[in-house]
């Protein structure tokens, strides 16, 4: 039966009551929420306190912890009244139980807010408190979330990982696989001098080959060469494949030497310290030095380190310096690991390639600088012309 006029006026009435009282009741919150505004931005802890119990708005009870910390634990439950998934709050309640030495409170609270919040503080939080009471089993679960979530300095998180278990590959395994945290982690052992863990994470990262992990390879090749760790330097510098495997015992010392790639300036491979007004020009097979006139009058053109071992070596290569008068002041020469004695070969000038071979023995094992340097002879212009190498090679004789 369908409804009678008086039906329909009486649920037109009820509709019309029941929206004023909602819009009464909006009109009234909103001059309520108007109001606690108007008193939170006094901010004291009187009047935040009036706010946030007022219109319980979790910001307004943080605040109030903040003003008032003798009632922080109070403020910050109201603050989980209202909104239970501020992770802020239960991260305060935390560490206020722990100050407290109520660890399992601490625990509990700690661990809700990584629950609630899938970011990397509240993980962080964590970590770090498992850190603080020795507790590995809770620790690394943390840190592995923590390491997972973290998009900028991961340094902070690896240094607790590292003081909790020293050894990188365990410490490692546990944070779960990953480039990033592997190169991450790199760069704390190196800048903690730890070279030694630092070959292992290096290893890691050999089976991972990118042009990330060879950037940082090479640069960690660096840092060995400079440390005069030979052994480890050559393990990883061969191990990133670029050039010819190097192998003192057999006699394979000298990098690039046909000058297939440019010179990188990195690890094994040539250097270029040329001197301001030196121009260097390289191209598949062949490395140039054109002079203009204003270099340093003593300066080196080109360098490389070198494995060698107590033997008898030749040097051998091809030049050419048209332009350049007969006293070139061109000069290979070879450094040994200790700094003392170096051994040199001048160079005349030479109009068109020649070739040429220079011996000499290495009395000391180890890293040797081989340079290839200028120095203006006294009372001779200064070089204003070219140099060409090519077909460089250092074997045992």
């Amino acid at each position: 039966m369908a409804p009678s006029a008086t039906q329909h006026r009486k649920f037109a009435r009820l509709l019309a009551v029941a929206l004023l009282v909602f819009f009464g009741f909006a009109a009234s919150m909103s001059a309520r929420l108007a109001t606690a505004e108007l008193v939170f931005e006094r901010d004291t802890a009187e009047a935040v306190r009036w706010a946030a119990l007022d219109v319980n708005n979790a910001v307004y009870y943080q605040r109030w912890a903040d003003l008032e910390p003798a009632q922080a634990h109070e403020a910050l439950r109201g603050a989980l009244r209202a909104n239970p998934r501020d992770s802020t709050a239960w991260i305060e309640l935390g560490l206020i139980a722990e100050h407290a030495r109520n660890g399992s409170e601490a625990a509990r609270d700690l661990a809700q807010a990584a629950q609630v919040d899938r970011q990397y503080l509240p993980a962080w939080t964590l970590a770090n408190y498992s850190f603080r009471r020795g507790d590995a089993a809770g620790f690394w679960p943390a840190a592995a979330h923590a390491a997972s979530l973290a998009y900028d300095d991961l340094r902070p998180l690896l240094d607790l990982c590292d003081r909790m278990e020293p050894d990188p590959g365990i410490a490692l395994a546990r944070l779960g696989p990953s480039a990033r945290l592997e190169r991450a982690y790199l760069d704390l052992l190196i800048g903690k001098n730890r070279l030694d863990a630092a070959q292992d994470v290096a290893r890691l990262m050999l089976a991972r080959p990118s042009p990330e992990n060879a950037a940082r390879l090479t640069a960690f090749t660096e840092r060995l060469i400079a440390a005069g760790a030979e052994t480890p330097a050559l393990e990883i510098w061969n191990g990133l494949g670029k050039f010819a495997i190097l192998d003192p015992a057999h006699g394979v010392v000298l990098t690039n030497g046909d000058f297939v790639m440019s010179p990188s300036g990195a690890g094994f491979d040539w250097r270029l310290p040329g001197p301001a007004g030196l121009l260097t020009h390289w191209s598949p097979a062949t490395l140039s030095f054109s002079f203009s006139g204003s270099e340093s009058d003593d300066c080196a053109l080109l360098e490389q380190w070198a494995p060698l071992a107590v033997r008898r070596y030749r040097l051998s290569f091809e030049y050419q310096t048209p332009g350049i008068p007969p006293a070139t002041g061109l000069r290979w020469a070879i450094t040994p690991p200790n700094g003392a004695g170096s051994q040199s070969a001048g160079l005349a000038s030479a109009p068109t390639w020649q070739q040429r071979r220079w011996s000499f023995v290495s009395e000391h094992a180890g890293l040797a600088r081989v340079r290839f340097l200028y120095r203006r002879q006294p009372g001779t212009p200064r070089a204003n012309g070219r140099v060409e190498l090519r077909h460089v090679r250092l074997e045992v004789e």
